[in-house]
């Protein structure tokens, strides 16, 4: 997954850009978005990125000399120039920076994806071709998986904390500022399970536990996992358990005793 990062000073456009690209492109995840180019300067300063997507003209920093810095910083990072002036000389300069594109606002998403498919493309090749030393390698590895590590983990949290909810794969990946499509990869990954199926057997293993006690009705366990409607519940329990929830802890005694 390729990091990317967006510069626009119209916010309605940046979190438009940014939405599609994290719900729509492929092999893209825009990780921050900045309404100058000065923040985001600052912010390459410390952090690598993959793609740059920037407006040419802003209040303080433009996108032209964000493509400067990149170009003179020799970083390996693919810039796209978005503007609303049809003006050559803007984009003779854009190009004097090695910018990959250059394209005119409003934005044309079929246009963006377009671009974006030749650049995933180009950072494949690259990202094949290149041979980076196996320490450095290493290095930014475990850091990813520090990052990856600690998201699932707040994930995993929140899950527990609230599996009785009406949650879902959106609701989660809310939480940790992710798209519903990459949060969904990540949890699968690092995981070992989807998340439809983890919330399922935290929700059945709870309505177990509650089961034993001998406390509560059906239809209560139901409501206490997150399941309203007890039918349903029934169901879910008996295809995840093999045995309805009244049979059950009939079926686990015997199941000790033999």
């Amino acid at each position: 997954m390729y990091k990317a990062i967006v510069i626009e000073d119209e916010r309605l456009i940046r979190s438009y850009i940014s939405n599609f690209i994290n719900d729509c492109i492929e092999g893209f995840y825009v990780i921050e978005s900045f309404m100058d180019g000065q923040d985001a300067l600052d912010y390459l300063k410390t952090n690598q990125v993959d793609l740059i997507i920037t407006d040419i003209r802003m209040l303080e920093v433009s996108g032209i000399e964000v493509a400067k810095y990149v170009y003179e910083h020799e970083l390996p990072t693919k810039v796209v120039i978005l503007s609303g002036y049809q003006n050559f000389a803007y984009a003779q300069e854009a190009i004097n920076y090695n910018v990959s594109s250059y394209l005119t606002k409003p934005v044309d998403p079929a246009e963006l994806q377009k671009v974006l498919g030749k650049i995933k493309q180009q950072l494949d090749k690259e990202n094949t071709e290149q041979e980076e030393p196996v320490i450095a390698e290493a290095t930014e590895g475990e850091g990813n998986r520090v990052d990856e590590k600690t998201m699932i983990e707040r994930a995993l949290l929140y899950i527990n904390q609230n599996f009785d909810k009406d949650i879902s794969l959106k609701t989660v990946a809310d939480q940790v500022y992710l798209s519903e499509d990459y949060f969904g990869k990540l949890f699968k990954k690092n995981t070992g399970s989807n998340f439809s199926n983890h919330l399922l057997s935290v929700r059945m293993q709870k309505a177990i536990e509650l089961l034993k006690t001998g406390h509560y009705t059906v239809t209560e366990i139901g409501e206490m996992v997150g399941y309203k409607n007890t039918n349903y519940f029934i169901k879910v329990f008996r295809e995840y358990t093999g045995h309805t929830p009244k049979k059950y802890p009939r079926f686990v005694e015997g199941h000790n005793e033999g």
